[in-house]
């Protein structure tokens, strides 16, 4: 039975299609973008060196991220993931888009718009999207196995500092015996343990990253940079906790 949002009609499969018709805006966006400044910029010869290294491996990127995200699944789980990738996308691809932006401001206004546009858009869709994975009927609905977002710390953690671990991303400690259990174990074990095993995932990548395709170099991309995000939140969730709580918990 399809997962739906009660509030709107919309099921699970209408917000996975609206989540690819979008990105394939962006990069139809992208793409008329990029014609106009290679045409502009790649006559002038090798000095533009730069441009075609950064085309180049958008368009990889490009490519790889809509394949994986046409791949996932019309459920909440699938949902999950495809989200997961397109803000891995997101990272990725920032700063490559915002050179082309900057390049296309003066000859290709039109095209530049469109692509921002249509940025915008994915990001409002992203954050719909979230809401419905989130809502309060959700947790009876989903039927699909739930993506492990700790999976980079499983085998490196032990299970006490991975539920601290799953209480951090949900925010700070505010229950006195999840404080008692962080004083008991230290924020600078905690933090170092987090650190050893980001270090252990990015040693795994890094033969995948150097000579895996481009679908593997994307997937382990997406994967960093969730990591990424997740170490962001952890550390400000636990500095709060801290700062709240700086008599019972020491560093």
């Amino acid at each position: 039975m399809a997962t739906i949002d009660t509030n709107t009609g919309t099921s699970a499969k209408d917000h996975h299609d609206a989540l690819k018709s979008m990105l394939r805006a962006v990069l139809t966006a992208s793409k008329n973008l990029k014609k106009k400044v290679e045409a502009q910029y790649l006559a002038s010869g090798p000095q533009n060196e730069e441009l075609t290294s950064k085309l180049t491996r958008l368009g990889i990127l490009e490519d790889a991220f809509q394949k994986i995200v046409e791949e996932t699944s019309a459920t909440p789980a699938g949902l999950e993931v495809a989200i997961q990738r397109l803000e891995s996308f997101q990272d990725a691809t920032r700063d490559d888009y915002t050179y082309m932006s900057d390049l296309g401001q003066q000859i290709a206004p039109e095209e530049e718009k469109k692509l921002l546009d249509a940025m915008e858009k994915q990001f409002k869709l992203i954050k719909d999207v979230q809401d419905f994975i989130t809502g309060p009927d959700q947790s009876q609905s989903i039927s699909a196995p739930i993506v492990d977002k700790l999976f980079w710390l499983r085998g490196q953690l032990k299970n006490k500092e991975i539920q601290l671990t799953e209480k951090l991303l949900q925010g700070t400690l505010d229950d006195p015996k999840d404080q008692k259990r962080l004083a008991k174990l230290t924020v600078d074990k905690l933090i170092s343990d987090w650190e050893k095993a980001t270090n252990v995932f990015v040693g795994q990548t890094q033969p995948i990253l150097t000579g895996g395709d481009p679908q593997q170099i994307a997937v382990a991309t997406s994967a960093l940079f969730f990591v990424h995000r997740q170490l962001q939140t952890l550390y400000n969730n636990l500095n709060a906790t801290v700062i709240q709580q700086p008599e019972t918990i020491q560093i």
